[in-house]
């Protein structure tokens, strides 16, 4: 069976540059997910299927995060029932499993949204099964359990706030939206935890595809997971671009 429990709390994101709320809810709207040029990010360096842990993207620079339609406080979440359980420095956290692969790129802001230098981000997710490593977690079938370490892994930030993984999407758990579970900590002490999602039209494509196809879709869509919130009003929904055979994420990751 397909499952996991988590509990969370979570208090809303407020706006740090301006945004149009006409309609009560920040305007993020995202590149097509065709992939859509945007200027001087992300050019392709090379054509065809990338392999896991690799992308066809050039990294992602400081300029591709001004382009991001809004900058804000970051909305937070339960860390979840699957943290990691050892320091993994790491750009690369595939581990070699199946999948689309993701160019995870954040950028880690204060309320001002000045890049923060020397801040500690992690991340974990399941993989295309809805497995976490290091757990008898009840993901999936096969289910890895303890000793695993895939899909975790830890970065620090330049004096550009930036940090990149090198990952693949996410599979899917019963009772939940497909996430990636997010730490970051700056030098002086400020915390986030939080959940970060994908747009559900590209979650739907991904997962009609390679490994995924035998699990079919989410049971749980990202509204109607009661840990989510509004991913696109509280800073928690990925810009994200498809090209040549793999997938760009971005966000700016404010603390406060």
């Amino acid at each position: 069976m397909r499952s996991a429990g988590v509990l969370a709390a979570a208090v809303l994101a407020s706006g740090c540059t301006e945004a149009d709320t006409s309609d009560g809810v920040a305007d993020i709207s995202e590149p097509a997910v065709d992939g859509a040029p945007r200027p001087e990010s992300g050019e392709p360096t090379s054509s065809g299927s990338a392999a896991p842990g690799s992308t066809a993207l050039s990294d992602p620079v400081p300029a591709d995060f001004e382009d991001l339609p809004i900058c804000q406080t970051t909305r937070s979440a339960a860390e979840g029932p699957f943290p990691n359980l050892e320091i993994l420095d790491r750009r690369d956290i595939t581990e070699g499993r199946p999948g689309q692969p993701v160019q995870l790129g954040l950028r880690v802001v204060d309320a001002e949204c000045q890049p923060i230098e020397a801040a500690v981000v992690t991340v974990w997710h399941a993989d295309h099964s809805g497995d976490y490593s290091s757990y008898t977690d009840g993901g999936s079938g096969k289910d890895e359990e303890a000793g695993t370490t895939f899909l975790r892994g830890q970065q620090t930030s330049g004096p550009d706030g930036v940090v990149v993984f090198d990952t693949v999407f996410p599979g899917w758990y019963e009772g939940r939206a497909v996430h990636i579970h997010l730490s970051a900590e700056a030098p002086e002490g400020r915390q986030l935890t939080t959940q970060l999602y994908f747009r559900e039209d590209l979650t739907a494509e991904v997962l009609t595809e390679g490994p995924y196809a035998e699990f079919g879709q989410p049971d749980t869509s990202v509204q109607a997971d009661g840990l989510a919130g509004d991913p696109a009003a509280e800073g928690t929904q990925l810009v994200s671009r498809r090209v040549d055979g793999s997938i760009q994420a971005l966000l700016n990751i404010g603390l406060t």
